[in-house]
């Protein structure tokens, strides 16, 4: 599995999260554990090492990013092709706020897609 920091620091992605949370991984530097798989480390090393005033709009693009980037790591690890839903996940996160909401709804189903 692809670790989030070499995900983000590869993805094609022209997202708006994407692109603030590349801002965020230079900024923090050495304090940004690319090589880990544990959103954890991440909202750690935000909180951390990030000025505060900064750290609420870090925190919502590592939380809008992560699921993307776990169906991506799912899609190469089992060599299934998703197309349909990780385009419909780039299309939500490509939405304004007030249509972000029915994301985590959305993300609940498609966990219930890769189990069965």
């Amino acid at each position: 599995m692809k670790s989030f920091g070499v995900w983000l620091h590869e993805s094609h992605l022209t997202l708006s999260e994407v692109v603030a949370l590349r801002a965020v991984a230079t900024t923090l530097a050495q304090n940004w554990p690319i090589a880990s798989n544990q959103r954890g480390y991440y909202e750690t090393s935000i909180s951390i090492h990030l000025p505060a005033a900064a750290q609420p709009d870090a925190l919502q693009q590592l939380g809008a990013l992560w699921p993307v980037y776990e169906l991506d790591n799912r899609e190469v690890d089992q060599n299934h092709t998703g197309n349909g839903i990780f385009a419909s996940i780039i299309n939500i996160l490509n939405k304004g706020p007030e249509q972000r909401s029915n994301c985590s709804r959305y993300n609940n189903n498609i966990h219930i897609l890769f189990i069965i």
